[in-house]
């Protein structure tokens, strides 16, 4: 009995090292990959006071930071119900019209143009985040015809990851 035994170690040991030696003789690889995901934040002025009279109001930041591919850019659009006029909460027919412009915009016709929206590129959201800073024209024309009371606007800013036209 003690010599089957033996004889059944040394084949097991043998066994052992054909298994050894195959797996020296043939390499085998593993590949890990992982996939990170697109992401942004948008931050934008929560409320905004305007101050009778100013002409040249700031509403605030509108900044996109995140980690996002080099063919993807962050669009970002500005929309409001009344067309960019505050409107009396007492009476709705009393406005005073804005003009949201993007001071950091090229200028057109010797103005900024109207802000309804910005796409914010990957070197700039991947970077410190792109921001630009919109600020309300309001005429005196305007400001001299309102009605007395309160006013108010809700603009409605939406983002939305966006992948670049390989063919533009």
């Amino acid at each position: 009995m003690k010599k089957i035994l033996a004889i059944l170690c040394a084949v097991l040991m043998l066994a052992s090292l054909a298994a050894a030696a195959s797996a020296e003789e043939a390499p085998q690889t593993t590949t890990i990959t992982t996939t990170v995901r697109s992401t942004y934040v948008l931050t934008i002025p929560a409320t905004v006071e305007i101050p009778y009279g100013e002409k040249n109001a700031t509403i605030g930041s509108v900044k996109v930071t995140g980690r996002i591919t080099n063919d993807q850019y962050v669009k970002v659009t500005a929309e409001t119900t009344t067309n960019f006029c505050l409107v009396n909460d007492s009476d709705s027919s009393a406005r005073i019209s804005y003009r949201p412009e993007d001071i950091f915009a090229s200028a057109v016709n010797g103005s900024a143009p109207i802000f309804r929206g910005r796409d914010f590129s990957a070197k700039e959201v991947n970077g410190n985040g792109g921001s630009c800073l919109v600020v309300a024209r309001i005429s005196d024309y305007a400001w001299e015809h309102a009605a007395a009371g309160t006013y108010s606007d809700t603009i409605t800013f939406t983002a939305s990851l966006e992948t670049a036209n390989a063919a533009g």
